[in-house]
């Protein structure tokens, strides 16, 4: 039973899943790979049991790590969940054991990185490119937004909050639901603030509605015509123009690592820890439906802080005099 026909799965997954098409082509192959297993029965006849010991065999004969059999399971489970409704047969695929996720230390740029990316805006020849992008930046670091979350973005979602005297104060983000994620509504840009990526925020924001005059239903940021130089307002900006954009600064940055955009979503929920924010008010920012994806921050935002190291065992430990004055010298070279 190797050709059973995905499509109408593929289609219940774009439509009541609200997942992206490189998403849902990973679930398809995924299922697809499941089925030519058991190619003598169909989808029906698989039990419950012949989906734990298909799991566990991943171990040893596709050498698949936890990730990526716990990748496996999920699209199982999003098959049938599927597959018994359209066909009303019972699920073999509820109660599956839970493979734990392998969890690593997520990549992120840093504080220094993203003042020389916004820096390096201002290398692009057109002045609409040195504003946008600099804002994009700005934007992603200052939110955490997902790129899903990013390219529906309006210039109507974005709001200037004002204190009871009628004063600006910072401006908030409506952001829209994606990947089944709730709504909400993230602060950023206070206007008592001069760092780096209100300013540059503003100056673009300001841009749009002073200048291009860019209607409130219509894309924050929208890209340029095949020259790369002329605006195309009518494009709405999406993730591969973003990634065209990162490889662009990154170079000009003098960036040698590779830079994607959600390490500016693991930077924002990094530091927003080490500024002591409370954890249940980072996971709503975030958008995450449990908390325990918020946590794994913690300790991240612990070691990066050097919070960890006032606990160290060789503190206070002192030395003969040629080997002192090397913490201030490594203070005051890396500095620089």
């Amino acid at each position: 039973m190797n050709d059973f026909d995905l499509t109408d799965f593929e289609g219940f997954l774009l439509k009541n899943r609200a997942m992206r098409q490189n998403s849902v082509r990973t679930y398809s192959a995924k299922v697809r790979f499941f089925l030519r297993h058991f190619e003598k029965k169909v989808p029906g006849e698989i039990g419950n049991q012949d989906i734990i010991v298909y799991l566990n065999s991943l171990r040893t004969e596709e050498l698949q790590n936890a990730n990526s059999r716990r990748l496996a399971r999920v699209a199982i489970e999003r098959f049938y969940d599927w597959y018994c409704l359209a066909y009303s047969s019972p699920n073999p695929a509820k109660n599956l054991p839970i493979i734990k996720e392998y969890l690593s230390d997520p990549k992120m740029v840093s504080p220094d990185e993203i003042e020389r990316l916004i820096n390096a805006c201002d290398e692009f020849r057109s002045d609409f490119l040195k504003k946008r992008n600099a804002a994009i930046i700005s934007i992603l670091a200052s939110t955490g937004i997902r790129i899903e979350e990013f390219e529906k973005i309006k210039v109507g979602d974005v709001s200037v909050i004002r204190n009871e005297k009628g004063d600006p104060t910072h401006l908030e983000l409506s952001v829209n639901a994606v990947k089944g994620s709730h709504a909400r509504v993230v602060p950023f840009s206070a206007f008592d603030s001069e760092d780096i990526c209100t300013n540059s925020f503003l100056r673009y924001y300001m841009f749009v509605l002073t200048e291009t005059k860019q209607g409130r239903d219509k894309s924050l940021f929208w890209s340029t015509n095949r020259h790369g130089y002329d605006e195309d307002r009518e494009t709405p900006l999406t993730r591969s123009g973003v990634n065209v954009m990162l490889y662009a600064l990154k170079k000009k940055a003098y960036i040698e690592k590779s830079i994607n955009i959600h390490q500016f979503r693991h930077y924002y929920a990094t530091y927003s820890v080490i500024n002591g924010i409370e954890l249940i008010e980072l996971q709503r920012l975030m958008g995450h439906s449990r908390i325990t994806t918020t946590m794994r921050y913690i300790h991240i935002a612990s070691r990066v802080s050097g919070k960890l190291l006032k606990y160290s065992p060789v503190r206070g430990i002192r030395g003969k005099k040629h080997q002192a004055g090397f913490a201030a010298l490594g203070r005051s070279l890396f500095k620089s």
